[in-house]
């Protein structure tokens, strides 16, 4: 009976997937081949070294839907595999590097094994959270400043030309002169808000650039 292949991601690319007594296996040749290697050579390394390899010819179907006898490895092999190869036989320049990169990954989590117990993959584990150094209060004020920039600057002239200028009469209401005179002095009234509004944000910053000359005089003292 032939199983089916499952594609799963293995470190940016797709292995397939069979099961074999509850464990999962992949086909190497295709991996083999995909790495520019012989074929030939590598499916000798491993069926010569059995009790290292633990590989098993299983029938699969491929994706032309035709089943075929497959050499397979066990997926927990594969970094021992990746270890075991030589990068100067490996004739994709890209696939070589990965395979360098990938066994000087192995040699740093062997070593954390055998000498400190365990090993971290740190695309798994969460990086530490950094430690916030509390600000003074001068740095606080100086940035309270800096925050206002925006809206003493922009605040007002958006609220102005993105609403109070658009407060226009249309002339196809037609309006009374005293529907007008009203319209226009709730348009006004508006204006002023934004008016009050700007005022408070420039005192605001007013008493903020006090505050931090206070600060800086005390400080030196």
């Amino acid at each position: 009976m032939s199983s089916k292949l499952s594609p799963v991601p293995f470190h940016g690319h797709t292995l397939f997937i069979l099961s074999h007594q509850g464990e999962p296996y992949t086909p190497m040749k295709t991996i083999v081949e995909s790495m520019g290697m012989d074929w030939t050579t590598q499916k000798r390394k491993i069926k010569t070294n059995q009790a290292r390899w633990k590989g098993v010819m299983m029938p699969s179907v491929a994706k032309d839907g035709r089943a075929r006898q497959a050499l397979c490895l066990p997926i927990r092999m594969l970094p021992a595999f990746f270890a075991s190869i030589n990068p100067n036989k490996v004739h994709n320049p890209d696939t070589r590097k990965q395979v360098v990169l990938f066994q000087k990954e192995c040699d740093n989590a062997l070593w954390d094994y055998w000498n400190s117990g365990s090993a971290i993959n740190p695309r798994t584990y969460p990086a530490p959270a950094s430690v916030q150094k509390e600000p003074s209060l001068l740095d606080f004020i100086i940035q309270a400043q800096k925050n206002m920039n925006t809206p003493i600057d922009l605040t007002p002239v958006k609220l102005r030309q993105n609403i109070v200028h658009k407060l226009v009469m249309p002339t196809s209401l037609n309006p009374s002169p005293g529907e007008l005179a009203v319209f226009n002095n709730l348009v006004h009234s508006i204006d002023r808000s934004v008016r009050d509004v700007e005022d408070a944000l420039l005192q605001m910053q007013a008493g903020l650039r006090d505050l931090e000359s206070f600060v800086r005089m005390i400080s030196k003292s």
